[in-house]
């Protein structure tokens, strides 16, 4: 009673949705086989009411369930629950989704409602809904997969309190879990692959199933080493995997190395790494330094050495005998000589623990290091010397740290060139080291350097020049000196550099201002602790942002191209921010008398976007014909912006004052300048208002109705900037400003729902009206229809403000009725369009907007649910005559296809000939029914259709080389077997439809044809190439058929020779290069000779035989080759002239040198973007 009565007020007085979840875990805490006593039904009733509400978010629903089921007594209460939603959501019926379904069962099995129940007929269906759900085809990235991946996972960790007719076959886990592994959710592929664990621990599932996929993967698949790396661990004992021939050790250094090569298969490499002995990996590990390049080095410093045990580290070390490492450079062992010592700075960088540690000499080597620093040009890889350490002095190192400042630091009074890039920044970074031994920023005064006691940096001191004193406290103030002198480094065009001295001289490593004196006064007003001094620095301040403001309206060229750097508008403005941001103690602990100087300060502020935004847009009353009242609100052009600075140029005295005409270069460099300086004023206003808006929402409490205006107006301030200003940088970081400030008012939103107890309270403070606001201008911008909706660049704040709320509200957690699906649903309405509805052509701008949501990388999971719908949506737009439209379309589709094939990179493997692909056929068919139905439909109607009815229309090359290269993206894997009737049956029709393919009259549709028909052929590496040279065999025996149409030759022809590479490659570790060229290139060689016709037939095309010679020559034919001169006949008449010059230019290149040009595994076409360029001014 005592329990239900502290719940149900807990549950009362929640106020947000994190309450609800902590009382359901104190629930499910008591919970046991015994159900508990539960006086009334309030607690229970109202979580079941929160189960179903639309506005909780999936997370929070599952932790309602397990307390719902905890409380639960009777079989009966499980329908009673169900039916709860029917009346929650006002339906006759109840239909629950699956999700619904997933959350359910988590509840059950999660709680001990099962175990309470054991054997009651009214759940005996429970096993087949778990299996049901978990092995759904065609269901989409969902989120609810986890939830039934967790449940199952559950049957197979704790299958003691399950009731005893609970029982689900092994394969039918192992085929869903294949297909996952490669899942675009990290916690999705983290979950299927501890399923696949606890699958391992079963010994005879382990080498009767798992052990046999393993064999037949090849290592350009990253599933291969996460599942033998499970194998290894589980089953330690090597000698049963090697009797499998799971791995031989000559496969698995080199396939090592190839996870280095290829980013797919870097979290592949470390877990098998992880699965080794410390004794071995030390042992690969010290070889692979000495024998490897600097580049592969730099990877398995950065993927491997971060998962390796300490002892591990310490075996490396000392297998390299680096304690005993020399300290003259012309003593260095070989490997550490070479790329400019990269080698060596890389591994003290590495362990620089261990040598500070074990070496016997580190204040040798450390200088023999900054003299190859100095020497050697390129610095980066001294990391080791940025080391707090104060056993490292002696009187040959301080001497040098401290002539690395003479020499790349000091400002002579002779001023000259900034040093480059590297020099400057290891110069700071080296000079720091001699600061952070003899000065400090102690809490009391953490923005003020402190000179350390004597006693401390007294044998520093001793050290440095005698020029600059003898006496240690003149010694000292001296070297204060010289590092405040640096101050000048804060103008540097190189941000690291400005950084790190800010940094190094007010702890200040991310100021918004850059004015050295500005932060010497803050940090001087923070030691001080004088509430008479911040007030007056902000009414000073204020007076310099009205300053800049009265400059740009009375002259913009003038205060543009003349006034000093820290004269202008928009560094007043990052002084502002400094002020008030900087350091937020000031702030904070600021009296009464600062409230009105900060807010005006605020006010002024603000007051600068409608004075630039006038600025920029003066002339649109003309150019627009609207009037001055409509100016903030209809949008900009670049037209406008361009001829409103000529009219700021024209009115400029400056301007006129000039002696000499102005040619078009000068006036061009003029309106630059004014542009850009309207611009930056833009961005520094945004990042002002961003800091005002933050910490707006931190003291909300403390005047809620006042600070929801203020929060309001800072919103409007970004719509302003971002629906009239035309340059990209000003609107990229105003909407990076605004999302983060959306991010943190939707936190609220996250945590809300209609149906909390305590939901109405009128007590309860929160951002509901700027929520509020957020969401109407969300639709509001939806109403707002550009100028020309045609042309993105002229809309891209547009795109932009969208965006950003619809991001932000992601990354805050808002799952239920948020934004992103009423744009999707409602405004696109995307589900619609992908069910092909006839609703007239989609917009550019909506496919730019589509495009946006995709590329973002924290909207990956938010968009992947829809990426089937976007895909179909995307290849159904690309087919419309329009070409802005067809434009937008192709950058939708390849934003999708990158995300779920991933960025494919160059093959930086020279035993590489064929690009690899990283993600399974099968993952695709199960996940994007409607785009492999799509797909298939299309093909379908380009081959059968047309080759019984030549009248049908054709769909265009380029439309079928999307579709194609589409399919190559991904490889057909076999992972169903003979269980997967659907995905077999599918792949044999897609092979059937690209085989047609093959003999299609344009040559890019052919070459990929015959790429994708490589791809979908089910490769394995088994013993021997029986089946590989059946297949070759077939092949060979349709390209030498007599009489055949040229370019169904030519197709066959590249369909033969993309599988012999794809085979040859995949083979790479199975196969050494030795036994390659010893059986199966000959084995190759002897089907060509076996199939080549008897009879030298009539010349064929000239592109044909080019594929040919390249084919023959890659299989090991000699240029001398009689069969080689057979099959090509270079001196044979020719039936035409194309190609002709290629076919002899390769003819001659193999004669000459006895090798080909290296032929290309990219695509054949690239695609450029147009929102990764500077927009273009309009005509």
């Amino acid at each position: 009673m005592e329990d239900e009565e502290s719940w149900y007020g807990k549950l009362k007085d929640a106020k947000r949705l994190t309450d609800v979840v902590t009382l359901c875990m104190e629930i499910c805490a008591k919970n046991g086989p015994r159900p508990l006593p539960i006086p009334d039904s309030r607690v229970a009733n109202t979580l079941q009411d929160l189960l179903w509400a639309e506005d909780v978010s999936h997370t929070h629903r599952k932790y309602i369930a397990k307390a719902c089921f905890s409380l639960s007594t009777l079989a009966g209460d499980y329908n009673t629950m169900i039916q709860k939603k029917a009346s929650a959501r006002g339906a006759e019926q109840v239909e629950l989704t699956e999700e619904d379904e997933s959350i359910v069962l988590y509840g059950m099995m999660h709680s001990a409602f099962l175990k309470r129940l054991d054997g009651h007929v009214e759940l005996e269906h429970v096993p087949d809904q778990l299996k049901r759900l978990f092995r759904a085809q065609s269901t989409g990235y969902t989120r609810w997969l986890h939830t039934a991946a967790e449940c199952m996972l559950m049957t197979l960790e704790q299958p003691e309190s399950l009731p005893g007719w609970w029982s689900i076959p092994y394969n039918h886990i192992w085929q869903v879990t294949l297909v996952n592994l490669e899942s675009p959710y990290r916690g999705v592929r983290e979950m299927m692959l501890r399923l696949v664990k606890e699958l391992v621990h079963r010994r005879e599932f382990a080498t009767g199933t798992v052990l046999v996929e393993v064999e037949r993967l090849h290592w350009l698949d990253r599933n291969k080493y996460h599942l033998l790396a499970l194998l290894l661990r589980e089953h330690p004992c090597k000698e049963d995997v090697a009797a499998k021939r799971a791995f031989h050790l000559g496969e698995l250094q080199p396939a090592l190395q190839q996870s280095l090569r290829y980013k797919h298969l870097v979290s592949g490499g470390q877990a098998l790494l992880r699965a080794f002995a410390s004794e071995e990996v030390s042992g690969w590990l010290a070889v692979s330094v000495r024998l490897w390049d600097i580049e592969l080095l730099h990877s398995m410093a950065k993927y491997w050495f971060t998962n390796v045990t300490p002892k591990c580290f310490s075996n490396v070390f000392n297998r390299l005998l680096l304690h005993q490492l020399p300290t003259d450079e012309n003593q260095l062992p070989a490997y550490l000589n070479s790329d400019k010592h990269g080698k060596l700075f890389l591994l003290t960088n590495l362990f620089k623990r261990e040598f500070h540690k074990e070496h016997a000499h580190l204040e040798q080597l450390l200088l023999m290091l900054c003299r190859l620093a100095d020497s050697e040009k390129p610095l980066p890889a001294c990391r080791c010397l940025v080391q707090k350490s104060n056993d490292s002095t002696t009187d040959k190192l301080v001497p040098f740290l401290y002539g690395m400042y003479e020499r790349y630091l000091r400002l002579s009074e002779h001023p000259k060139p900034l040093h480059p890039y590297q020099q400057t920044i290891t110069a700071v970074r080296l000079f720091q080291l001699l600061v952070d031994q003899c000065f400090e920023f102690p809490s009391a005064h953490r923005y003020q350097l402190t000179a350390r006691p004597l006693t401390q940096c007294g044998p520093w001191l001793e050290q440095l020049p005698s020029t600059i004193g003898s006496d240690p406290a003149n010694r000292l103030a001296a070297f204060r000196n010289e590092i405040s002198s640096l101050n000048y480094l804060l103008r540097s065009k190189y941000d690291d550099v400005c950084f790190a001295v800010a940094g190094m001289l007010f702890n200040q490593p991310r100021t918004y201002s850059l004015d050295g004196g500005l932060l010497a006064l803050l940090a001087n007003i923070h030691a001080q602790t004088s509430a008479d001094l911040y007030p007056a620095m902000l009414v000073e301040v204020e007076q310099l942002v009205r300053q800049g403001i009265e400059g740009i309206e009375q002259d913009l060229y003038a205060r543009a191209t003349l006034a000093e750097s820290h004269d202008q508008l928009h560094h007043a403005i990052d002084g502002a921010t400094q002020v008030c941001f900087g350091i937020p103690e000031l702030l904070l602990e600021a009296g009464v008398e600062t409230i009105e100087p900060f807010q005006s300060l605020a006010r002024t502020v603000a007051s600068v976007v409608f004075k630039v935004l006038s600025l920029l847009n003066n002339v649109r009353p003309i150019v627009s014909q609207v009037t001055s009242d409509a100016i903030l609100s209809a949008g900009t052009s670049f037209r406008i912006m361009e001829c409103s600075m000529q009219r700021l140029l024209d009115n400029s005295i400056e301007w006129k004052s000039r002696k000499s005409p102005a040619d078009s270069v000068q006036i061009a460099l003029a309106k630059r300048a004014m542009q850009a300086e309207l611009w930056k004023a833009l961005r520094a206003v945004a990042i002002f208002t961003e800091k005002y808006a933050l910490w707006l929402l931190d003291h909300y409490d403390q005047h809620p109705e006042e600070y929801d205006e203020e929060l309001v107006c800072c919103i409007e301030r970004f719509k302003y900037i971002l629906r009239n200003c035309c340059h990209r940088g000003a609107i990229e970081s105003s909407a990076g400003c605004l999302r983060r400030v959306v991010q943190r008012i939707m936190r609220d939103k996250a945590q809300r729902s209609s149906r909390l107890v305590s939901g109405a309270a009128p007590a309860e403070q929160t951002i509901g009206p700027v929520v509020r606001h957020v969401e109407q201008l969300f639709r509001d911008t939806l109403a707002v229809k550009p100028d020309d909706p045609r042309d993105f660049r002229r809309a891209r704040g547009y795109l932009f403000l969208l965006q950003s709320i619809m991001q932000a509200e992601a990354e805050a957690g808002v799952e239920a009725n948020s934004l992103l699906y009423h744009y999707l649903e409602r405004h696109v309405m995307l589900s619609r369009r992908a069910a092909l509805e006839t609703m007239g052509t989609i917009g550019v701008l909506e496919l730019h907007e589509l495009n946006l949501l995709v590329k973002t990388a924290s909207m990956k999971e938010a968009m992947l649910p829809y990426i089937d719908q976007l895909l179909v949506v995307a290849l159904e737009a690309l087919r419309y005559p329009d070409w802005p439209v067809r434009n937008a379309a192709l950058q939708l589709y390849t934003s999708c296809t990158t995300k779920l094939s991933g960025q494919q990179q160059e093959c930086v493997d020279p035993n590489c000939d064929w690009q690899p692909v990283y993600v399974a056929l099968e993952e695709v068919m199960c996940k994007l029914p409607l785009t492999v139905a799509y797909i298939h439909r299309e093909l379908q109607g380009a081959t059968t259709a047309r080759a019984a009815d030549r009248t049908l229309p054709r769909c265009s090359p380029s439309f079928l080389l999307l579709l194609l290269e589409f399919l190559a993206r991904f490889e057909y894997r076999g992972y169903g077997g003979q269980d997967d009737a659907w995905s077999t049956t599918t792949v044999e029709s897609f092979r059937s439809f690209v085989w047609e393919l093959l003999s299609h009259e344009n040559d890019s549709v052919r070459r990929q044809a015959a790429r994708c028909y490589a791809q979908l052929l089910c490769f394995q590496l088994q013993p021997g190439d029986t089946l590989f040279l059946a297949n070759v065999g077939r092949l060979l025996r349709a390209l030498f058929a007599d009489a055949p149409c040229p370019n169904r030759q030519h197709g066959l022809c590249l369909a033969v020779y993309s599988y012999v590479r794809r085979y040859v490659t995949l083979r790479h570790f199975t196969d050494t290069r030795e036994k390659r060229e010893q059986h199966t290139l000959p084995a190759i060689r002897s089907l060509v000779a076996e199939h080549a016709p008897p009879e030298q037939g009539p010349p064929a095309s000239y592109r044909y035989r080019t594929t040919l010679l390249e084919f023959l020559t890659y299989i090991g034919f000699k240029h001398t080759d009689p069969l080689l001169f057979k099959l090509l006949q270079p001196d044979a008449p020719a039936p035409a002239d194309d190609g002709r010059e290629t076919f002899l230019t390769v003819w001659e290149r193999l004669r000459t040198d006895g090798e080909l040009p290296s032929s290309s595994t990219l695509m054949p076409y690239e695609l450029e973007l147009e929102l990764d360029h500077e927009p273009e001014p309009d005509d």
